[in-house]
């Protein structure tokens, strides 16, 4: 009989298969004695996905199922689909852009193993040259999106609700609950997505890892920072191929969606006018920025 998995590791996949292919030569390079399964999920990117998955699949022994959407279903929804059929006593989900470091997985399982009452748990994010990236925040509030909506965060960063927001002057050294962790690297208990349910597929991109966390402290579970592992995650490299007003409007959705949801429908008409805004200062920009007016 097999041994179960340790660790089942999910990544979606759109249009970036060779940064899935260096995402899958960190997890192969830092397997260590883990039993791991993979699941890449691809939203119907014609990238060469399949010849990556492949090749890691010879060479590497590691279980690994490509799951092939006829669309974009999103991060959401398409992470679902392998969460179904995950095994392992422990989820990662992970961007493809993300790389795992020397021991990094192999600590993270031990660390999950010994704190049961962790629903979802975030490890330290690095940038490619290896300085600290931001990876904990509080859960949004009505006036801090609304005047990162309205672009204030531009001409006004130390403006308190933003350090507040953002939990300027955390200390990452220290291991401690937070409100919500980066969906960059995001490790989840398996019986956790028992507990709870999956990501919510309302959210095609943004805040569904928001939402999953504050589900998660809602029905009296953990969600933790811990430093003792670290992942170097190149921040946004499969989504900055959407044109500008097109992330703005899944921003914008998302937001309303959260809001609506957790604090009521009141929400919307009160957001209603720095969403506007957000979405015309961003059309502007991707007009101003379009190849067609450099040519």
């Amino acid at each position: 009989m097999s041994r179960a998995p340790d660790l089942s590791i999910i990544t979606v996949n759109w249009k970036v298969a060779d940064l899935v292919g260096e995402l899958l030569g960190s997890i192969e390079a830092n397997k260590e004695h883990l039993a791991i399964e993979m699941f890449v999920v691809d939203n119907d990117s014609k990238d060469g996905i399949d010849a990556v998955v492949a090749a890691f699949k010879n060479r590497s022994g590691i279980p690994i199922t490509l799951i092939k959407n006829d669309r974009n279903l999103g991060f959401a929804a398409a992470n679902n689909i392998a969460i179904r059929r995950a095994s392992g006593r422990h989820v990662a989900l992970l961007n493809p852009d993300a790389r795992a470091t020397h021991g990094a997985l192999a600590k993270m399982v031990a660390w999950m193993d010994a704190h049961p009452d962790v629903g979802v748990a975030g490890t330290k994010l690095l940038n490619v040259d290896g300085t600290l990236q931001e990876s904990v925040r509080r859960f949004p509030g009505l006036l801090d999106q609304a005047m990162i909506l309205l672009k204030l965060q531009h001409v006004w960063p130390d403006a308190p609700p933003f350090k507040k927001y953002l939990m300027k002057g955390f200390d990452d050294a220290k291991e401690q609950d937070v409100d919500q962790v980066m969906g960059a690297a995001f490790f989840v208990r398996r019986e956790t997505f028992k507990k709870i349910g999956l990501l919510d597929e309302a959210f095609f991109i943004w805040f569904e890892e928001v939402d999953f966390c504050k589900r998660v402290k809602n029905a009296g579970l953990r969600v933790v920072y811990t430093p003792v592992a670290s992942f170097i995650h190149h921040r946004g490299a499969s989504f900055a191929q959407a044109m500008t007003f097109k992330k703005q409007r899944y921003f914008t959705n998302s937001m309303r969606i959260y809001f609506a949801k957790h604090m009521g429908l009141w929400t919307t008409p009160l957001l209603a006018l720095p969403m506007c805004f957000g979405l015309v200062s961003s059309a502007f920009f991707s007009l101003w920025h379009s190849p067609s007016r450099k040519a």
